[in-house]
Parts: C-alpha cells; structure tokens; sequence
C-alpha cells in the first residue's frame, strides 16, 4: 500500500463547494463527475471493491491531497468499484471542476503541478496492479500481513479474512500461512497471527516495494456511510 502526501497548500488554491465531516472506518462519498475530492484534513485509504465482496487496497492519501481531479476536469465519472475509508477523522472538501480551471487561469504554473500529481497517483495505482498481478502467493501474504500488523506484531485476521483481501482460496492462503510459520517468520494462533521475525517479513515484502506497514482496511463498505455536512 502506497502513500503520497501532498503539501498542505495545495487545496488553498482552489474553492471548495461542500465541506462534509467523516469518523474513522467511514466510507466517503466519492465525488460526482464534475467535482474532485480534497483531503482538508485526515487520511484517506482508497480502495478496490469486488462484486463478491473482495477488497484490495491502493493508496492511502494525507492531508492536502486532491483525489479525482481527472474525473473533474474530464466530465468521467469514477468507477463505481472505488471506495474511499476514513482512516482517521477527516474533513473532506467537494471541489469543482471549473474550480480548477478557475484557479489554472488564476496561475498558470498550477497546470504543473495537477499534472505532476495526476501522474503519480497513476504511478501509484500502476505499482499496485503490478503487486496484485505478479506477486507470487507467499509474498502477496506477507505484504498483506505487513500491511495489517500493529506495533506488536499482531494481526487479528482469519485465514477466511486474507483470503478474501488477497483474492486467493483459502486453502492457498493455509499453504501460504503454514510455509510463513514454518520458516519461523509468524506464529498461528486461534484468533490471531503474530509476527515473531519482522526482518525477514520485511525481506518478503520487499521484493514487491513494500517496506511500510499500512493501517487495516475496515471488514464492511456497504451502508457506511456517515457524513455531518458543515457547509
């Protein structure tokens, strides 16, 4: 899972239509094709929803970032297999596409700048699709273990969980699970997975990028919405 943080400046440039309020583990109402989304404050985990319920994580977005702008700007709305969470509180501002171009017309240096971020957002999501593509089935474990294990080590997952974030059958992620223990890196427990060498956890994941622990996505997307207009 990739982050990219933005400056903190960046929506200070553009004028916000509707500013809505998000507790942690909510799903965010992704923008309507005219509009981005603007990370006021908070951060933002983007990810992939599968018909049948499986999840896939992309991005993580910070404060400061514009997400959609693309969209906006474009007249094309967002794929409705998209789903944004909450993983703090976060302020979110709904911002216009013909916001951007005002402020473009405003300083024409901006297009620069939409276009550096356009570009690595897409990098990001590009990285991602390759992990999801190419990564063989112990290492996709053991990112999504990386991704999901507190300072403790600690990953309160079960096996039909991980299966369904990694889109394998459970009977692959057992396999996966019991070489992991067998090579000393975790330890299976009834309600829990630990991780008792994070160095060679870490050597795995490294060998698709990921080197960062990211926060857990919440179990359910649907009907979790929870939005305090304030504007």
């Amino acid at each position: 899972m990739h982050t990219y943080p933005l400056k903190s400046q960046w929506l200070d440039r553009f004028s916000i239509d509707t500013v809505k309020q998000y507790r942690p583990d909510r799903q965010i109402v992704l923008p309507e094709k005219d509009h981005a989304l603007g990370i006021i404050e908070g951060s933002v985990q983007v990810v992939m929803l599968s018909p049948d319920g499986r999840v896939r994580s992309l991005m993580v977005l910070h404060t400061g970032c514009l997400f959609g702008e693309q969209s906006a700007l474009g007249g094309i709305s967002i794929t409705t297999n998209l789903v944004a969470v909450a993983l703090t509180k976060c302020t979110i501002g709904y911002i216009s596409g013909s916001s951007i171009i005002a402020a473009v017309n405003r300083d024409p240096s901006l297009i620069l700048e939409l276009m550096q971020h356009s570009a690595e957002n897409t990098s990001l999501l590009l990285r991602e699709l390759e992990r999801i593509a190419f990564s063989d089935s112990l290492t996709l474990i053991a990112i999504i273990l990386m991704e999901h294990s507190d300072h403790n080590g600690t990953i309160p997952l079960s096996q039909e969980r991980l299966a369904q974030i990694a889109g394998k059958t459970r009977v692959t992620v057992a396999s996966a699970l019991h070489r992991l223990q067998e090579m000393q890196v975790i330890r299976l427990e009834r309600s829990r997975i630990l991780v008792i060498d994070q160095e060679s956890l870490n050597r795995l994941t490294l060998e698709h990028g990921e080197s960062k622990p990211g926060r857990p996505i919440v179990k359910s997307y649907a009907d979790r919405t929870d939005t305090q207009p304030r504007g």
